[in-house]
């Protein structure tokens, strides 16, 4: 990671080191306990979902019936005896049939990682996904106002190549195909959200990131909660010149402490390659998918572990300061250097200062 500073040899990243998210982070060495040889998720992963049965007893079904049995509640998949379908005979039928098929496979219903099998979302890879995708990022609850933010990419930065752009909120999971897609997904509206002051967005070292998406598609990222810098006023620590900070698998695995959910990252951390070159693969494997998916919703898992450090004085605005800083540090650069200064595990200076 980047310190702006120069560093000793210890915990200086080379490329063939750089972080399994692609070059996101061509930054977090093996002083970060290994642990972003870990970052995680596929194409559409969609649960099937099963329409209720309806009553026997109807022998009378007007087209407001019809149309209710088209609209597929989920049902346990264990439930066999329960399997339930509608068979599409006539005309009328039809166009409800193809607007349920393609509202459920935007839906991005997303469930605990911690539930084997269970992680879900949606792969936008289609023009006509793409606003009915923003539409669901654009609500928010009351309780999880953020949104959840994460890229992945072949040596992730200015230099490098953007294949998926990770945006969640609390209970839905998109994950934008940039390779696909292009710079159009960026001006149909996910520009306008990522750069929106009013709502702020989780991340977790959001230095790489914020770089690639301002110098490849001029989207400047704003209003980030940066968990890294979170978990770092957590530990209590006075920022030095040798101070380490820690990688996000290592926060997961000490905060969350989640088996199932470090797994994922893990399967899909060692399907990257060096610099992240099967990022720009497709098909995307699918524990990549997972992986990248598994990454944003990991977020609100983890700020809820952390968020109570808030509660100090001083933190929260320390806190929107220093986020401010890391988003800017090397996007605010006019050459990258890509070396020890840059690429190491130590906190950089004056990010955190008062």
């Amino acid at each position: 990671m980047a310190t702006g500073r120069e560093g000793e040899g210890e915990g200086v990243l080379t490329p063939a080191m750089s972080k399994k998210r692609g070059t996101k982070r061509p930054a977090e060495v093996a002083d970060l306990d290994q642990e972003d040889h870990l970052k995680p998720t596929p194409a559409k992963l969609h649960e099937r979902e099963h329409v209720p049965e309806s009553d026997s007893s109807n022998t009378q079904e007007t087209s407001d019936k019809k149309a209710a049995s088209l609209q597929g509640t989920g049902a346990s998949s264990s439930e066999s005896v329960n399997l339930q379908y509608c068979l599409v005979s006539e005309e009328a039928g039809i166009q409800p049939a193809l607007a349920n098929l393609h509202s459920a496979s935007l839906q991005g219903t997303r469930a605990s990682p911690s539930e084997p099998g269970k992680l879900q979302y949606c792969l936008v890879s289609e023009e006509a996904e793409i606003q009915p995708a923003l539409a669901k990022l654009r609500q928010r609850s009351e309780e999880y106002p953020f949104l959840a933010v994460d890229c992945e990419g072949e040596w992730l930065s200015r230099r490098g190549k953007l294949s998926i752009v990770s945006v969640a909120t609390h209970s839905h999971t998109y994950l934008f195909d940039i390779k696909a897609l292009g710079a159009k997904v960026f001006d149909e509206g996910l520009k306008e959200l990522l750069e929106d002051p009013g709502r702020e967005k989780l991340m977790f070292d959001c230095r790489e990131d914020s770089d690639c998406l301002w110098h490849l598609y001029k989207v400047r990222l704003a209003k980030v909660v940066d968990l890294q810098l979170l978990e770092f006023i957590r530990s209590g620590q006075t920022p030095s010149a040798r101070t380490h900070i820690n990688g996000y698998r290592k926060c997961l695995a000490k905060y969350v402490g989640d088996m199932n959910l470090t797994r994922i990252k893990d399967e899909g951390a060692s399907l990257m390659g060096e610099g992240g070159t099967e990022w720009m693969k497709r098909p995307l494997k699918e524990k990549l998918l997972k992986y990248a998916a598994l990454d944003v919703q990991g977020f609100f898992l983890l700020y809820d572990k952390l968020k109570s450090t808030l509660n100090r004085a001083g933190a929260k605005t320390r806190l929107q300061l220093g986020s401010q800083r890391y988003l800017d540090l090397f996007r605010g650069k006019l050459y990258r250097t890509y070396d020890r200064s840059e690429l190491n595990s130590y906190l950089p200076r004056g990010v955190l200062d008062h």
